[in-house]
């Protein structure tokens, strides 16, 4: 049981210090020399909190990730329906550009979409994932995704599950409404609190920005670091096309609204609460408002965040779902807490009408009177 709940932990931990590691080049912590169990981790922190002071959710993320595991993130199945929606999708850039369109797809599900490749077609793929397994099938694979340079993607760039492996900051609000992080420290010598210390970086006071969302006194938010940046950095490579970005996440009023997640996404307690280190680290919600600002930073228009589901439905899975009852289920399981069933999406678009390319009404979408898009043959089959 022990060591299946290691397995476990280090899947989650893992997962962060890689993507971590290839979105920045560098990780917060020096992995150890030798594995451990999460009792040796515990240990671990203890000393480095009595050498340093407190430390942040993200050391500690590191921590788990660089205590020593073999194994890495799995990569989330992709049911084929998914994929045949994106060769609709691709098919339709394909009429557009006049040509085979390009396909950069990143993240922790990358393998499972290119598992499906007799429907993504003969075109230029390009793809980065934290791991590869055995048998995965060609592409131009990166090695971290800042050895792809900027602009040169003319078709599809999406992006699965990658936000949510950026390192975490919590912060909360004073009694004056404040903010200040949320830092672990030592009780008792041994035992685990959080306390609030001064916000010593205007990148921390930034988290909170864009737009601002004042705390409330003892109200916690976790917010990923650098995902502003890593959406700039992302939409660079889309030269003309889409940007589909999915993750589990909310914009940050609602992120942030107090009287549903008071104590933050990951629910790991406020300022002065102790904290028992679990063998699990809990999985992050993600502020889609930095991503947002991020894509349209550089030049890449949003047209649409909503729900996944409603981009599935833009981009073709209505028409299949009125020609087959067996698909409708299928559909379904997307709306249900299965691989995929709780993403958010963020379509944008840079040098084309979105409207040849997606229904606008099912993306909840505004379109322009005096473009009526343009009714596609159905190449779901």
């Amino acid at each position: 049981m022990a060591a299946a709940a290691h397995r476990r932990l280090s899947v989650s931990a893992a997962l962060r210090l890689d993507v971590s590691h290839a979105l920045r080049g560098f990780s917060l912590i020096v992995p150890l020399s030798r594995p451990m169990g999460v009792e040796a981790i515990r240990e671990h922190l203890r000393a480095r909190i009595r050498a340093e002071g407190p430390i942040s959710y993200a050391e500690v993320e590191s921590a788990f990730g660089a205590g020593g595991w073999v194994e890495r993130a799995e990569p989330r199945e992709v049911p084929p329906l998914f994929v045949r929606v994106l060769e609709n999708l691709l098919a339709r850039l394909d009429d557009l550009l006049g040509r085979a369109a390009d396909l950069f797809v990143v993240g922790v599900a990358a393998p499972r979409i290119l598992a499906h490749r007799e429907f993504l077609g003969e075109r230029r793929i390009v793809a980065w994932a934290p791991s590869w397994p055995e048998g995965a099938p060609s592409c131009e694979r990166l090695d971290r995704l800042g050895d792809f340079r900027g602009g040169g993607i003319e078709g599809l760039v999406l992006a699965l599950d990658l936000f949510a492996a950026l390192p975490i900051r919590r912060f909360v609000g004073d009694a004056e409404g404040r903010p200040k992080e949320l830092r672990l420290d030592l009780i008792d010598d041994s035992g685990f609190i959080w306390r609030s210390v001064a916000v010593a970086d205007p990148a921390g006071i930034e988290l909170l920005d864009g737009p601002h969302v004042d705390l409330e006194p003892d109200q916690v938010a976790d917010l990923a670091a650098e995902a502003r940046r890593q959406a700039s950095a992302l939409a660079t490579r889309l030269g003309i096309g889409l940007l589909v970005i999915c993750e589990r996440g909310f914009s940050k009023p609602r992120l942030l609204d107090p009287r549903i997640r008071r104590k933050g996404s990951l629910g790991l307690g406020q300022a002065g609460s102790r904290w028992e280190l679990p063998e699990v680290l809990p999985p992050a919600l993600v502020d889609l408002s930095p991503i947002v600002g991020g894509i349209e930073q550089v030049g890449v228009e949003t047209l649409a965040v909503g729900r996944q589901t409603e981009f599935l439905m833009a981009s073709g899975l209505g028409e299949l779902a009125r020609r087959s009852s067996a698909i409708r289920s299928e559909i379904l399981a997307l709306h249900d807490d299965g691989p995929l069933g709780e993403f958010a999406a963020i379509v944008g678009f840079r040098g084309v009408d979105a409207s040849l390319l997606l229904d606008l009404a099912a993306l909840g979408a505004s379109e322009q009177e005096s473009v009526e898009g343009p009714r596609f043959p159905e190449r779901l089959r």
